[in-house]
This record gives structure tokens, C-alpha cells and sequence, in this order.
């Protein structure tokens, strides 16, 4: 068995080093198609051994794809970004994963766990998700699409019909292309490109979830709505991203203030057709709480709650399933943390709050909520706490900010002395 790790690039001297070194961990081959470089790409590439290809880039993703492919002379073809990647422990298993499924003809590619990592600030962005990464060198198994590109069976007779794409859920492709900074001038030109395409008459059903996508990530509400409808209607699903119309559509309406039944209309919808989906379930206690429905809010919390526990014992994983209620988790917290505390249960409050904070510090809300929980008569305890969870300069003037407004001198008296023992302890 034989594997060809693929991969299309242009100025890509930071990031093919590594790329490279992971490629090289897992594959017998390894294919470069380079697509007009002005930096050290192509001098990398070659000095690591790689079999370096030159494409005259066309607007078209696949095009360079698919010309890599038919480089590759692998029995299967690994076709990570040249911003992405496997740790250094997961290499080993990677190769035996394909070689696992060599002889399982029904598998035709492999969908990998997929992680999008903000590379300015090291967070995660996104939800939780997979993505077709590997899959089999074989005449019918083509890209189709300038932008966002999909793997498709391109044969008249269709013989990929019946065939699998085995989701491999314990490993991680890692990918560091987005930044927070950077994410806009990307959706711009992917929002472009689309928009060609159908101006030409050449665009596809899978589009209208890009565009929902751009969209939405533009700030363009109004129009991500209308996608998501669309993509809906046309009952368009791409792999790993199957729910993603309803998310947007859901949060675009929460954001523009649609009408309650409008936005009900489109929970319902999505837990029907996403039952074990979590990030349904708190978006609905996000709803109620809204509407002071706090019975309504922690029935879908603790739900979504539940779902998030099952899908991670792998009781209810759905690998074509985005996964982004950690997104909402600290809202969710938050919220339970503020319903215990009313009728209260303190030590309940007091594990979801803290919990809040700890997936989101800066959260002002909760920070609050957990502080006034505890008061300054426990002044000692409470700063102990503060102190590990604020570590850093700015995270430490945060906290302190709040402890001013909220009148917390005893507290404020607390963590400078504890902070004062450390250093005096560190020095010596």
C-alpha cells in the first residue's frame, strides 16, 4: 500500500515546513503543485525531497487539485492545506488508519476531526467538526468547484454510489490558516469568486451554503438568512458541515431580532432534523432566557448540556455534524449559574458560574454573578480563586477593574497580598 500526500500552493514558505515534515512521517510520495510562488515555496519543497509540479492558477481550486491528483501514483491520496496538519504522535496512526481500510473497498475516503486554530491568538475558531482529507486514487474521484472545492464522483455510471466515507473521529487535522484579522479579506474573495460563477451560470446547489457562510461572516445578516433558506430548500449537505444552514440562519435571526415565531419555527426545524445537535438546544435556552421564559431556558440548557456528554463518550457522534455549542457553553453556564443562585443553591451557582469563566474570563456577566455570589466577607477564598483564573496583565487589570465598580476593596486587599507572597516566595 502506497500513499500520495498532495498539495496546491502559492507563497507558502511559512507554513510548508511543516506541512512537509508531517507528510513525510506518513507518505511514500509527495506531490507539490506550486501555482506561482514569488517566495521560497518551490526552493523548500524541492530541498525536502518533494516532487515539485508547476499549474497556471485560473481561479479554480479544483483545477489545481485535480492536477495534483492525476500526479499522484499512491494507492490512496492524502490532501491536507499547506496550513495544515496532524500532530507529531498522530503521524504513525494516520498511515495505519489507510492501512486499515486498504482492503475495505467499500470505504472510498477517509473524513478526519477538524480543528480551525486562530494563528494570532492560539483559540479555537469555529465549531467542531470533519472533513474529507483522504481517500482513495481511482478515475471517478474528482474536485468539483472554483471555491470551496468537494470531492465528487465523476463518472457516468456513478460507481461511487454505495460507497463510504469512513469518519475517523480520535484524529485531529489541525488547521492554522484563519485569523480573527484575517478572516474578512478571505470571505471578500471567496464571496467574489461565487459571485462570478453565478453571474456566469455556472454556479451549483452546494453554493448557496458559501454564500450563507460569507455572508454571515461579512455581517450581511439579511442575505445569510436568505442563503440559509435556500441552501435548506435545496437540501444541499456538505460533508462535516451538514447543519451549517440552520446554524446561520438561527443565529442571524437571534442577531437582526426576528419575530418569536419566526426564530421558533427554525428551532424546531433544526432539532427535528439534528436531534443530538447541542448547539440547537442552547440556542433555544438562549431564546427563552431572552424572553424571561427561565423554566423554557434551563430545560434546553441542561439538554444541550447532556447532548454535549453524550457526544463526547462518542454516544452520539455524527461525523457530517458541525459541532458549535463550545461556543455557546459559557452562555450556558452563565445562565445556569444565574438560576441556581436565585432560588438558592449556592454551590450549584457557584460550579456553573466558575465554570463560565473558566471558557471565558472576560465574560463581565459572570465574573459579577460569581463575585457578588460570595461577597467580600470571603475575601480570602474568592481572591484565591480570581488569582488563577487571571494570570496575565490584561486579564489581571480586567479583573481588578471589576472588583473596583463593584466595590470589593476587601477582595482587591485579598489578591494583592497573595500576589505580593508569591513574588516575595519567587524571589527567593
Amino acid at each position: 500500500m502506497r500513499i500520495s500526500a498532495c498539495v496546491i500552493t502559492k507563497n507558502e514558505e511559512k507554513n510548508l515546513p511543516r506541512w512537509l515534515n508531517c507528510m513525510k512521517r506518513i507518505a511514500d510520495e509527495v506531490i507539490v503543485v506550486d501555482t506561482g510562488s514569488e517566495d521560497e515555496t518551490v526552493h523548500i519543497a524541492r530541498a525536502s525531497g518533494a516532487k515539485v509540479f508547476f499549474f497556471q492558477w485560473m481561479d479554480d481550486f479544483s483545477a489545481a487539485k485535480n492536477f495534483a491528483i492525476e500526479k499522484a501514483t499512491g494507492d490512496w491520496i492524502l490532501f491536507l492545506d499547506a496550513d495544515e496538519y496532524f500532530l507529531d504522535e498522530d503521524c504513525s496512526r494516520v498511515r495505519a488508519v489507510f492501512e486499515n481500510y486498504y482492503e475495505v473497498f467499500e470505504v472510498a475516503g477517509l473524513i478526519f476531526h477538524m480543528v480551525n486554530i486562530d494563528m494570532e491568538t492560539g483559540k479555537i475558531l469555529g465549531g467542531d467538526g470533519g472533513s474529507l482529507r483522504g481517500f482513495r486514487n481511482c478515475h471517478w474521484l474528482r474536485y468539483e468547484g472554483n471555491v470551496h472545492e468537494r470531492l465528487e464522483d465523476v463518472s457516468e455510471e456513478k460507481i461511487g454510489k454505495g460507497k463510504v466515507m469512513q469518519y475517523i473521529q480520535d484524529i485531529t487535522v489541525y488547521h492554522t490558516g484563519y485569523t480573527q484579522s484575517g478572516m474578512e479579506a478571505k470571505m471578500r474573495r471567496n464571496l467574489a469568486l461565487l459571485e462570478k460563477l453565478q453571474a456566469e451560470g455556472k454556479g451549483r446547489d452546494m453554493d448557496a451554503v458559501y454564500l450563507t457562510d460569507c455572508y454571515y461572516g461579512l455581517g450581511e445578516y439579511e442575505k445569510a438568512i436568505a442563503s440559509a433558506r435556500e441552501a435548506i430548500r435545496l437540501g444541499v449537505e456538505p460533508i462535516g458541515l451538514t447543519n451549517r444552514p440552520y446554524t446561520i440562519l438561527i443565529q442571524s435571526m437571534l442577531l437582526t431580532g426576528r419575530p418569536e415565531e419566526e426564530i421558533r419555527e427554525a428551532l424546531e426545524a433544526a432539532v427535528k432534523k439534528y436531534p443530538q445537535a447541542a448547539e440547537y438546544q442552547m440556542f433555544w435556552g438562549m431564546f427563552d432566557w431572552d424572553r424571561r421564559d427561565y423554566e423554557g431556558a434551563q430545560r434546553h440548557f441542561l439538554k444541550g448540556l447532556d447532548l454535549r456528554h453524550a457526544a463526547s463518550l462518542g454516544t452520539a457522534k455524527d461525523a457530517m455534524v458541525q459541532d458549535n455549542s463550545a461556543d455557546l457553553l459559557p452562555t450556558a453556564c452563565y445562565c445556569l449559574g444565574e438560576l441556581a443562585g436565585k432560588r438558592g443553591r449556592q454551590q450549584e451557582a457557584a460550579g456553573y458560574l466558575l465554570e463560565s469563566l473558566k471558557l471565558k474570563c472576560r465574560s463581565t456577566h459572570a465574573l459579577r454573578a460569581y463575585c457578588r455570589l460570595f461577597g467580600d466577607a470571603s475575601a480570602g477564598e474568592l481572591a484565591r480563586v480570581l488569582r488563577n483564573l487571571y494570570e496575565t496583565g490584561d486579564d489581571r487589570e480586567f479583573l481588578v477593574q471589576n472588583l473596583q465598580e463593584l466595590g470589593m476593596e476587601k477582595t482587591l486587599v485579598a489578591l494583592g497580598n497573595a500576589g505580593n507572597k508569591d513574588c516575595t516566595k519567587n524571589e527567593s
